[in-house]
């Protein structure tokens, strides 16, 4: 195959049928989810008390089972290899992971201490060395797992089915981000921030990932930019409203933003459109 194939036009070549990328998107979910959820049924049935810090893993364990369940069956059914689902080549571009992993946590650093700085009456510092020390090892390894799953899966995956069968760039846009976004519906942050917005929220983060997903035609952008924003909530900064991989943030948090609901949904989303343009300006 041409090393120059669209990322796209990708799915395009070989074994494409429909009916395929349900099997693989849904036996991949649910398979990660379920052999994930086996070390804490054992603590619940073993009435075993696990660490805040220990559970965050938990949350995280089914996307470590969920990437190679995804890879080996795209491998097998589709005869498409994990760099080919994401970017349309042979190899994939470590490079333009870091870079998008570089310029959005930084991004992300400068607008929170700007904040903290001009808002400081919003935070609260709450650093905890010994409990910060194993959630910055948890997280440097599960969380570039949990994003790149994500990525691999919406940005990739599904985004090369869906272009592949409609023909249409704006559906291979639009249709990943509407299903990442359901993905989400049962975050406790739709109770604090309401429906319509929080949806809107998600599907504008997709939108962004997926957009520059096909500018950049490859997802290593995406990954990386996914990464560093989960990472660095889970590290440094979170809001009592949010909820994070279905998990209420460790308290080891160097800072916890303690600003109202109504103020936190406009700079929620504000904050994420900023970054977006700052990082669109440096792609």
């Amino acid at each position: 195959m041409n090393s120059k194939t669209n990322f796209l036009e990708r799915a395009l070549v070989g074994r494409n049928e429909w009916w395929k990328y349900i099997i693989i998107f849904l036996t991949a979910f649910l398979g990660g989810f379920i052999l994930g959820e086996i070390p804490k049924v054992i603590t619940d049935v073993m009435k075993i008390d696990v660490s805040k810090n220990l559970d965050f893993a938990f949350n995280l364990l089914p996307y470590v089972f969920m990437l190679p369940i995804a890879v080996i069956m795209i491998k097998l059914m589709h005869k498409r290899s994990f760099s080919e689902t994401v970017n349309g080549t042979k190899k994939v571009r470590w490079s333009r992971v870091f870079f998008g992993f570089a310029v959005w946590f930084i991004l992300t650093a400068i607008y929170s201490a700007g904040d903290y700085v001009f808002h400081n009456d919003n935070y609260i510092l709450q650093f905890d060395a010994v409990k910060f020390i194993p959630l910055f090892v948890i997280s440097l390894v599960m969380i570039p797992i949990q994003s790149s799953s994500e990525a691999f899966l919406m940005q990739g995956y599904l985004a090369q089915g869906f272009g592949s069968h409609t023909h249409k760039r704006w559906l291979a846009l639009l249709l990943p981000c509407i299903v990442f976004a359901l993905l989400h519906i049962g975050n406790p942050e739709m109770d604090k921030f309401g429906f319509v917005f929080f949806m809107a929220q998600i599907v504008f983060i997709g939108l962004f990932y997926g957009l520059v997903t096909i500018l950049d035609d490859g997802i290593e952008l995406s990954m990386g930019a996914h990464t560093a924003n989960n990472l660095f909530l889970s590290l440094f900064v979170t809001n009592s409203a949010l909820y994070f991989l279905w998990l209420k943030l460790c308290l080891s948090d160097y800072f916890t933003d303690l600003s109202p609901s109504s103020t936190t949904v406009s700079n929620f989303q504000w904050e994420h459109i900023q970054r977006t343009i700052y990082f669109s300006a440096c792609l």
